[in-house]
């Protein structure tokens, strides 16, 4: 596991169950069908709950229904957001999607201070992470 400060390489996660690995490869977005991903990413966290790329993919999933007004609810699309990528960090703490994803959340709430430290904190895991 990589620590913060510390460069980052290419990682080859090890995962303890393939199946679960299937699934997050199984389970990238489009946006046609987003609730296919959403329920892969839930099948792979039920049957491996300290997977936290499938907390990730999930957080992901529920960033793009807020965005794209694809949920009624706003406001819980954006919790459950923040929730699902504090849970993937809580996990692997070096995840600097999750830090873009806290960061936008942050930005949607207006609470730029947040957003910019996410943000900030994203780029000083990888540098060359082009959204954060």
């Amino acid at each position: 596991m990589l620590h913060r400060g510390q460069p980052r390489l290419a990682v080859i996660p090890c995962w303890r169950d393939i199946d679960v690995h299937v699934l997050g490869i199984k389970c990238i977005p489009c946006e046609r069908q987003l609730a296919f991903p959403a329920d892969m990413y839930a099948q792979a966290i039920k049957r491996d709950p300290g997977f936290a790329r499938a907390y990730a993919g999930l957080a992901l999933t529920h960033a793009a229904d807020y965005r794209n007004g694809w949920v009624g609810d706003g406001q819980g699309a954006l919790d459950m957001t923040l929730r699902t990528a504090q849970t993937a960090l809580g996990i692997e703490p070096n995840m600097s999607e999750q830090l873009w994803v806290i960061g936008y959340v942050h930005t949607q709430l207006r609470a730029h201070t947040r957003a910019e430290a996410a943000f900030k904190e994203a780029l000083e895991l990888d540098p060359f992470y082009a959204d954060a």
